[in-house]
């Protein structure tokens, strides 16, 4: 049986913290699928929304940023709500999260990057690599839920977030 590279990551909302998840991903993966991961761990089965990764950490920032890989379905969302996300237009195609295995990021132990998802209200979560681990290969999910406290609210609440 063969053992596959495993992260754990740790996921917070921002800037609060009050809800947090830590999950384990295999390393081959994307980074949309740590997009649904997150979405999964967090009980949101909907996965309807723009998002974004901005790999430093730092919301401003074009030229970290990977996008989901229907962006130009949001352009409305990109041209009126995110006007000020970005510190410049994008010189060249954005890099796409479908692109982008986990293990190509080269990632150090307790690095931390910013996920944005935005289905009507923006949620701002920080992401933290906290561990790898090997698992056996055969039978085992690409995606497990390890931990996590704190409740996100549910689509119909999400005013009282």
């Amino acid at each position: 049986m063969t053992e596959q590279l495993t992260y754990i990551f740790t996921i917070r909302n921002m800037p609060s913290a009050t809800v947090g998840r830590i999950f384990a991903m295999h390393a081959m993966r994307s980074l949309d699928d740590l997009h649904r991961a997150i979405l999964q761990a967090l009980g949101w089965t909907d996965e309807v929304g723009f998002y974004a990764f901005f790999l430093d950490n730092r919301l401003h920032n074009s030229e970290s940023v990977v996008l989901c890989p229907d962006y130009h379905y949001y352009d409305h969302i990109l041209e009126d709500d995110f006007e000020n996300i970005f510190e410049d237009d994008f010189e060249n195609e954005p890099a796409l999260a479908d692109d982008i295995s986990l293990s190509s990021l080269n990632m150090t132990l307790g690095q931390k990057f910013l996920y944005l998802f935005d289905n009507m209200t923006r949620y701002q979560f920080e992401v933290e690599f906290t561990a790898t681990a090997n698992q056996a290969g055969e039978g085992v999910s690409p995606y497990q839920l390890i931990d996590g406290y704190g409740q996100m609210p549910s689509w119909d609440d999400e005013e009282e977030y």
